[in-house]
């Protein structure tokens, strides 16, 4: 989709709270149930768009010795998730937009590409060019094993999960997963109903992996459900 104005990162951003939320992941329990299967396969998280550091901080908190990098474009929010962030020797905010920041840490860092990272894409905003497709390119050219989570994408047939939108395009499976260059890759979407978050709505998310031993636990598989990489393309 075309690039919409440069924002300017230097301005103040219009935020509630610069306070972190208690939990990370939208404190959906469910999708911490999820998170709890996948954190033990991985040995490097990766988030775009940290906010002021609340899913990472929930990451630092429950897998010390994980490294954790996680970016922030806007001034405020980047300085708020320093501080927020600022006790756990694992994790580094960098100051600076996706997927700029996943292009440079891994020229910085070409070793990370044989490691197998556990990423959290959450660089959506209005007015600002929407990352997901060059994010997931990357990753999925780059590293032969990864699981990536996509934050606020619809999910086909359940219209309980709030989702992103920008010029009328969703973040939805049949836009995002033509960009991942596995093709044995495999999605997994939620189907429970009930919200579970004191503070935050249902938002969709999707997971896509490729090359981990990872596959769906049995005890969720009564809210979420796999599917191939192509048959979640088609899914309406």
């Amino acid at each position: 989709m075309p690039a919409l104005d440069a924002p300017r990162w230097d301005t103040p951003r219009d935020l509630a709270s610069l306070e972190m939320h208690p939990s990370g992941f939208h404190g959906d329990l469910h999708l911490h149930e999820l998170v709890e299967s996948l954190a033990p396969w991985a040995d490097l998280f990766l988030e775009t768009g940290t906010n002021v550091g609340s899913t990472t901080g929930h990451v630092a908190r429950r897998w010390p010795s994980l490294e954790a990098h996680t970016c922030e474009p806007h001034l405020d929010a980047w300085a708020a998730a320093r501080d927020h962030l600022s006790g756990f020797e694992s994790v580094t905010v960098h100051h600076e937009a996706s997927p700029a920041f996943l292009t440079d840490l891994l020229r910085a860092h070409p070793e990370m590409t044989s490691r197998t990272p556990l990423c959290w894409l959450d660089a959506h905003a209005p007015g600002v060019a929407w990352p997901i497709l060059d994010e997931m390119r990357l990753l999925s050219e780059r590293f032969e094993r990864a699981m990536v989570l996509v934050d606020d994408c619809r999910v086909p047939g359940h219209t309980q999960f709030g989702f992103d939108a920008y010029e009328g395009v969703a973040c939805e499976p049949s836009y995002v997963l033509p960009s991942v260059m596995q093709p044995d890759a495999r999605v997994v979407l939620p189907t429970y109903a009930d919200r579970t978050s004191s503070h935050h709505p249902l938002r969709g998310v999707m997971l896509v992996h490729w090359g981990v031993g990872w596959s769906l636990p049995e005890a969720l598989r009564d809210r979420f459900e796999s599917l191939a990489r192509d048959e979640a393309i088609t899914r309406r």
